[in-house]
């Protein structure tokens, strides 16, 4: 934490209104590019009561869903049908835009340190009736560092 208060810099970790996520299939001969774009609605830190004497804070957005290893941290997932019959494609971010935490959000995140500096999209075909669906799973924090 020394380290942390010697950088001078300004940690952007919410990834607010609008992300754009591009899926490009390029096995298909005429090939065409879905685009989505998707708002997600950050909504105000959730108290969860575990038992009687016991709170947990949790992050939260509309459709979140939670890793069993940092319960406090949302990500996003979409399962998204894709027209490519061969199952491939490549998922990316175009044009996030970010926005800082709040001094009660910054309360509840575990451990700051454990976010990496890039967003990462990782995503996996599935089949569901003999279709294709791409589901991402995306973790919506990042560091920023400036200054």
């Amino acid at each position: 934490m020394v380290l942390l208060n010697k950088l001078d810099f300004t940690m952007k970790l919410k990834t607010s209104l609008y992300l754009l996520l591009m899926l490009v299939i390029p096995t298909m001969v005429h090939a065409q590019d879905q685009i989505l774009q998707l708002q997600l609605d950050w909504n105000p830190v959730l108290k969860i009561q575990i038992d009687e004497n016991e709170f947990q804070l949790r992050l939260n957005f509309t459709d979140a869903s939670y890793n069993e290893t940092s319960f406090s941290t949302p990500y996003f997932e979409k399962k998204i049908p894709i027209g490519n019959q061969e199952g491939e494609l490549d998922i990316f971010i175009q044009n996030p835009k970010f926005q800082s935490l709040t001094s009660e959000e910054l309360l509840v995140v575990d451990n700051l340190l454990s976010f990496p500096e890039n967003i990462e999209v990782t995503g996996n075909i599935a089949r569901s009736r003999h279709r294709p669906f791409a589901i991402g799973p995306l973790l919506l924090f990042h560091f920023y560092l400036s200054g």
